[in-house]
């Protein structure tokens, strides 16, 4: 399997410092808290969605709507449910953990949420690769990309078997998940870039659109009837799930080199790591409303929730009012720390994991995923994984580092 020729620069960046983290002496105890912190709130789950897609939403928002109550972080399990392998960001439905391995597999697990146990597993053979599912209605959306080997798979969430199985193009890109918007799932693919819409029932292509350019990882956004993409024309497109049919264009240069997935804030607006730094877009009056950072300056994907964006830089965390793109307080790791992060958020608490930048040999000797308080900006608790990771609506912390799962419960 090729997967370096797969995967972006940054996903192989982030996994390959992540490959060694932990794996000699095993998963250790959380350790915290490490500063003073806000006294512990009680809990309140009562709002909180599940992690179903690429950044727990079709908005990308990477936001849990969830009071955490600071001290009853607990490690609940660890598993290795497939060896020498790496998993994509995980996907939680009603009462399952999916993963999608493609490092010497290509394999689709649902893992018990309450042991890490594997409760069916689908191989999906020699293809060139496959991607992170969604969750959506009883059924798991997930494609597979490798010229030949390209389709959108759609498989019944409770046992993995296949509804259908319907071809595109691509070359050998990965993308994030594909989106649901009605009855339409929208999946990124083409030959030289591109979405496609498919039936989400029958599989049935209902349209594609060329002309977009080719970055990937990538995948689109929804929110209101409307699925939007960025590079399209150097600018940002809103398109009609149905049948694909543009419903506006914004033209505006420095949204022409997207290096990730659009995130739809709480402001009716558009938000973008491009090469021109990060650009927001208000999606009303159809300009971008601020613009922040030097070229290549953050890096990875933004989150974002209760009128806040957080994005990283290569040296630290920037946490930036949604409004007016102002900064309003920054967190820095340890310098032994590498970026690029991973972070979610809930509504007291920022989540990051990094690995470090010192290696034995090619070995990388430290790791970990933090918990920050969001009112002190104070990390009160580590855990020695680091990798992607997810909060699920029930109150659990998964974090996925090679072919380890952890799962932290958080109430």
């Amino acid at each position: 399997m090729q997967y370096r020729r797969h995967l972006g620069v940054a996903s192989l960046a982030f996994l390959a410092a992540c490959a060694g983290a932990g794996d000699a002496a095993g998963p250790r105890a959380p350790t915290g808290p490490t500063a003073p912190v806000t006294p512990a709130e009680k809990g309140d789950w009562s709002r909180a969605a599940e992690w179903t897609t690429y950044q727990a939403n079709y908005r990308h928002t990477g936001f849990v709507d969830a009071t955490l109550d600071t001290s009853a972080f607990r490690e609940k399990w660890v598993a290795t449910p497939l060896l020498a392998t790496a998993y994509y960001q995980p996907t939680l439905g009603p009462d399952r953990l999916y993963l999608a391995a493609d490092l010497n597999y290509s394999r689709l697990l649902s893992i018990n949420p309450a042991d890490g146990s594997v409760v069916w597993s689908v191989n999906f053979g020699t293809l060139g690769g496959i991607n992170q599912a969604t969750y959506d209605n009883g059924a798991l959306y997930i494609a597979s990309g490798g010229a030949q080997d390209t389709f959108l798979w759609a498989l019944n969430a409770s046992d993995g078997s296949r509804r259908f199985k319907s071809p595109f193009e691509s070359q050998f890109e990965h993308w994030n998940a594909p989106v649901v918007a009605g009855n339409t799932v929208v999946q990124a693919g083409g030959m030289y870039g591109g979405i496609y819409g498919f039936d989400a029932a029958t599989g049935g292509r209902s349209f594609f659109l060329s002309g977009l350019q080719s970055i990937a990882p990538w995948t689109p956004a929804v929110a209101e009837g409307r699925a939007y993409a960025t590079g399209y024309g150097g600018g940002v497109r809103a398109i009609a799930p149905a049948d694909g049919g543009t419903v506006f264009d914004i033209q505006d240069e420095r949204l022409s080199k997207s290096l990730s997935t659009p995130v739809l804030g709480d402001r009716n607006d558009l938000l973008s790591v491009s090469l021109w730094g990060l650009i927001a877009v208000d999606l009303t009056t159809r300009t971008v409303s601020w613009a922040r950072g030097a070229p290549g300056e953050y890096v990875g994907m933004p989150v974002v929730g209760n009128g806040v964006v957080y994005a990283a830089t290569a040296t630290r965390i920037d946490a930036v009012r949604e409004s007016d793109g102002s900064i309003l307080w920054s967190w820095a790791p340890s310098p032994r720390y590498a970026f690029p992060m991973r972070m979610v958020l809930t509504d007291n608490v920022l989540f990051v994991t990094a690995a470090s930048n010192t290696f034995i040999g090619t070995v990388e000797t430290s790791c970990a995923t933090r918990a920050i308080d969001l009112a002190s900006h104070a990390v009160f608790w580590s855990y020695p994984m680091c990798g992607e990771m997810v909060v699920g609506a029930k109150g659990v912390l998964y974090i996925a580092q090679r072919d380890k799962v952890a799962a932290i419960g958080l109430r």
